[in-house]
């Protein structure tokens, strides 16, 4: 059996780039919608892709076109149940998507896995291309359709807006929400698209999400908000946004450390600066560890001193309960033990 006999000839045509032969096969009768099954020892190939699928995959808008003008089946999937749209979505292919489209390509159609063209766009984020469905394309109810089905959902139960923050899109982001995408959605973690950007740093996005009305304090599943993380990664000028916007900068984790806490242990010098001004320095974890106790704890010289300075309580002759750690540690006893001779006189001098 030859392969001609088992790949459709207009799908050989198309695979080799054929377009005067997919033109000549077509007004011979060629069946357009019959799929690649061929042999035992080409099981590779064995995957039902259709002529369509295939130019589309390989952004043959004119072989699209063709094989449009002679009443292919636009969404008829393969084996998988991957549409031509489904692999223009994932390959970046915009002039074939815009093809498929207006010849009635269904947006919406998901492959067996429930992943939708527009998942596929999640996966290689090509730009032209999320930009073109939100434009014009849908409305914004189908939009938010889209956004609330498990087929938008990335596998942690991330959307495509919430990748596109953590991504720092500023182009992307906000036609998602112009498109009506729900701002407050978060992952399987609770992390929403807020704290994604944040610990990334994307002050630019985080301002659209701001003004977009998300939440400043939502936390996730830790009880880490988006002031924690940006403390704790060192973004310092998305502390300060957070700050100026009104983040609760005493909000603890369930572990019970501060913004302030995870910013000393970390060694972040300007985020510390930042929380002195409104932050409780004497907030414990519940080891009983404080912000000043975690700064000794890894040496922290810069940090102890910007803790001492601003009011931090420590007493060598006097140290109150709660600067003890659960299991009895100072800072003073934490920072001797681990051999940082520096903090320790600076500890002795405060006292």
């Amino acid at each position: 059996m030859g392969i001609c006999q088992t790949i459709s000839d207009a799908h050989v045509a198309v695979l080799k780039w054929y377009e005067d032969v997919v033109h000549l096969l077509l007004s011979a009768g060629a069946n357009v919608n019959r799929g690649n099954h061929v042999p035992f020892l080409l099981t590779k190939y064995v995957n039902g892709d259709t002529p369509l699928y295939s130019a589309s995959q390989r952004n043959s808008s004119a072989i699209v076109s063709v094989l449009i003008s002679a009443e292919v089946k636009v969404n008829q999937g393969n084996n998988t149940g991957e549409t031509p749209l489904y692999t223009a979505s994932h390959k970046g292919r915009k002039d074939v998507l815009t093809i498929l489209i207006d010849a009635g390509a269904n947006v919406h159609q998901a492959n067996k896995n429930g992943d939708s063209p527009l998942y596929a766009v999640s996966r290689s984020f090509r730009r032209c291309i999320t930009t073109y469905f939100c434009w014009g394309e849908l409305s914004p109810s189908e939009q938010s359709t889209i956004w609330r089905n498990k087929c938008s959902y990335l596998s942690n139960g991330a959307t495509l807006y919430y990748a596109a923050c953590e991504q720092g899109r500023t182009k992307i982001v906000p036609l998602l929400i112009s498109a009506g995408t729900k701002v407050h959605l978060a992952n399987i973690n609770r992390n929403t698209s807020l704290y994604a950007a944040s610990s990334q740093g994307h002050l630019d996005i985080v301002l659209l999400l701001i003004s977009a009305g998300t939440s400043i304090n939502q936390a996730n599943k830790k009880g880490e908000p988006p002031l924690y993380v940006a403390s704790k990664e060192g973004q310092s000028r998305a502390v300060s946004l957070f700050i100026s916007s009104g983040a609760y900068v005493n909000q603890a984790t369930e572990n019970g450390e501060s913004p302030l806490y995870i910013a000393a242990k970390n060694g972040h010098k300007d985020v510390v600066s930042l929380l002195n001004a409104g932050a409780n320095m004497n907030l414990a974890t519940k080891n009983g560890d404080t912000s000043l106790y975690a700064a000794s704890k890894y040496g922290k010289y810069s940090i102890v001193s910007l803790l001492l300075a601003a009011g931090a309580d420590y007493s060598s002759d006097n140290i109150h309960a709660h600067n003890y750690h659960k299991y009895g540690d100072t800072p003073l006893l934490i920072a001797s033990e681990n051999g940082y001779e520096d903090v320790v006189v600076l500890l002795l001098s405060a006292g």
